[in-house]
C-alpha cells in the first residue's frame, strides 16, 4: 500500500475520531533523573567502604571496584534501566549531579547537547504526528542524540517502543542473508514476472521471468516482488531468522534505559517468508534499533553495544563506573559488507531517497560525505496512520554517524524522515556545528536519601 492508497482508505473511512492508544507507563522509564536508583546503590557500594579495614586507602577501594566493572556491569545496567528518565534528554544534558547532605555524583552522558537540540527542533518544527530520532557513533555505540516528538501525545516518548513495523528496512536484512549465504554480490540479476509493487502467491513463487533487475536496483528502489522472490525460493525461513538474529531481531538489546524487543513473526506458509523477506510481515522495530543496524554497516558489520551513560564520578573525581566499549553482535562477513554499502548508496542515488538527497554531491557539507541509507513504509496499525523510516549512515574519515527516523502521519504527512536524515547530517559535519558547541549544562537532582534515613 502507497501513501496515496492510505489516504483513499482513510477518506472512505471518513472523519472519525481517532484514539490514540496510550502507550504503558513503563515507557516513561527512558532516561531517568536517576535519584532514588543511584543514591540506593551507592549506599549499598561506597558506605560499606567507608567501614572498611582503615589501612586500605580510598584509592584502593575504587581500584577494587574498577577490578569488578565487569562482574558488575549487569548490576549497573539494571540500575539505569529502572532509574534513568528519558525527560533528561529532552533538556538535551550531558551530565547530571546527584547532590544528598554529604556527597553528589556525577553522572556522563554521552548525549551531544547541540545535536540533540537540533533534532529536537525539526521533530517540533514539523508538528508531525508521531516522531522519533536515534543518533549513534558508529564506532562506538555511543548514543549521541535520543528523541521523540508527537502533537497528538505529549507524555510518553517513543525513541525507545518498537511500535513501528520495520517495513521495508528489513530488505537490508534480506539482502545481507543472500550476499553471504548464496554468495551474490550488488550487481546479481534476478528475473521476475508482475507487478513488482506487490507480493503474491503466484508471482512470488514463479521461477525465471521475462525481466531482470539487479539486486543493487532492487534495493535502491524498494522492489517488493524481488525480494519476496529471494526470501522464499532463493534463502528461506531459517535463513532470514537466523541473519535477523545476527541484526539483533527478537532478542533483549543491552542499553541503559528500558528497549523494546524488536520482534519478527512468521505464519505457517510460504507466502508469510516472502511478505517478511519483503518488509510486508509482521516485523517491530525501534528507533534505537534501526539506528544500531546502520551503524552496523557503517562499521564494517560490527554492531556495538549501544549506551548513553559514560561513566559516573564522585565529588573526588574517583570513578565508580566507567562504559566499556564493545562489541555486540557481528552482523555481517567484510567480504560482501561493501556490496551492502554499495546497495544503501543507491538508494541515495538512485532510489527512493533520491528526491531528499537531491544535490548533495554539490553541497558543500555533504559532497566530502559517504551515504547510505534505506527507506521504508507501511501502515501502522497502532498509531493508526502511515509509518515511514529513513535507516542510513553518512561518514567522513573517521568521523561516523548513523541514524534511524521513523514518521507516523495520520492524515498528512508533513516532511520524510529521509529530508530529516540530509538536514542532520548536513548539521553534524558542518563546520556551524563546532562553533555553535555551548559548554554543558548541568542540572543538580538533590536526593530524599537523608530524609529516608531519619
Amino acid at each position: 500500500m502507497s501513501w496515496k492508497d492510505f489516504q483513499k482508505n482513510n477518506h472512505k473511512a471518513g472523519r472519525q475520531r481517532i484514539n490514540v492508544k496510550r502507550l504503558p507507563n513503563k515507557s516513561k522509564v527512558l532516561f531517568s533523573l536517576l535519584a532514588i536508583g543511584i543514591c540506593a546503590f551507592l549506599i549499598d557500594v561506597i558506605r560499606p567502604l567507608s567501614h572498611a579495614d582503615n589501612k586500605q586507602s580510598s584509592q584502593d577501594q575504587i581500584s577494587s571496584i574498577t577490578s569488578q566493572q565487569d562482574e558488575k556491569e549487569l548490576t549497573w545496567l539494571g540500575l539505569f534501566q529502572n532509574h534513568l528518565d528519558w525527560r533528561v534528554l529532552e533538556h538535551g544534558l550531558n551530565r547530571v549531579v546527584m547532590k544528598n547532605k554529604d556527597s553528589s555524583w556525577q553522572v556522563n552522558l554521552t548525549v551531544e547537547e547541540d545535536l540533540q537540540k537540533y533534532i529536537q527542533k525539526k521533530l517540533a518544527y514539523y508538528e508531525v504526528d508521531f516522531g522519533a530520532i536515534a543518533a549513534i557513533n558508529p564506532n562506538t555505540g555511543a548514543v549521541v542524540g535520543l528523541t521523540s516528538y508527537s502533537n497528538k501525545d505529549h507524555k510518553h516518548d517513543y525513541s525507545l517502543r518498537a511500535a513501528f513495523p520495520a517495513a521495508s528496512v528489513f530488505k537490508v536484512v534480506t539482502a545481507s542473508a543472500a550476499l553471504e549465504y548464496k554468495k551474490w554480490n550488488y550487481n546479481t540479476n534476478i528475473r521476475y514476472q508482475g507487478n513488482t509493487k506487490y507480493v503474491t502467491e503466484k508471482n512470488s513463487s514463479t521461477p525465471g521471468g521475462s525481466y531482470k533487475m539487479p539486486l543493487h536496483e532492487a534495493f535502491a528502489k524498494s522492489t517488493n516482488l524481488i525480494f519476496g522472490k529471494i526470501g522464499r525460493m532463493i534463502l528461506n525461513k531459517q535463513l532470514l531468522l537466523r541473519k535477523a538474529n545476527d541484526y539483533g531481531f527478537a532478542q533483549q538489546i543491552p542499553f541503559d534505559m528500558p528497549l523494546d524487543l524488536s520482534y519478527i513473526k512468521f505464519e505457517n506458509d510460504d507466502i508469510s517468508v516472502a511478505e517478511v523477506a519483503a518488509g510486508l510481515g509482521d516485523v517491530s522495530l525501534s528507533p534505537v534499533h534501526a539506528a544500531m543496524i546502520a551503524a552496523c554497516v557503517s562499521n564494517d558489520g560490527i554492531m556495538m553495544k549501544p549506551y548513553v551513560v559514560k561513566n559516573v564520578v564522585n565529588e573526588n573525581d574517583e570513578v565508580l563506573y566507567q562504559v566499556d566499549s564493545k562489541m555486540w553482535k557481528k552482523c555481517l562477513n567484510s567480504e560482501v559488507i561493501l556490496d551492502l554499502k554499495k546497495m544503501m548508496q543507491s538508494t541515495i542515488d538512485i532510489g527512493t531517497a533520491k528526491k531528499s538527497f537531491r544535490g548533495y554531491k554539490t553541497n558543500p557539507v555533504l559532497k566530502d560525505l559517504s551515504i547510505g541509507g534505506k527507506t521504508g513504509s507501511k501502515t501502522n496499525l497502532k498509531l493508526k496512520g502511515w509509518n515511514e523510516w529513513f535507516v542510513g549512515y553518512a561518514e567522513q574519515g573517521d568521523e561516523k554517524l548513523a541514524i534511524g527516523i521513523v514518521i507516523v502521519s495520520q492524515k498528512y504527512w508533513k516532511v520524510k524522515p529521509s529530508q530529516l536524515s540530509k538536514d542532520i547530517f548536513q548539521y553534524y559535519f558542518s563546520k556551524k556545528r563546532q562553533k555553535d558547541k555551548k559548554q554543558p549544562k548541568v542540572i543538580e537532582i538533590r536526593s530524599n536519601l537523608d530524609e529516608k534515613k531519619q
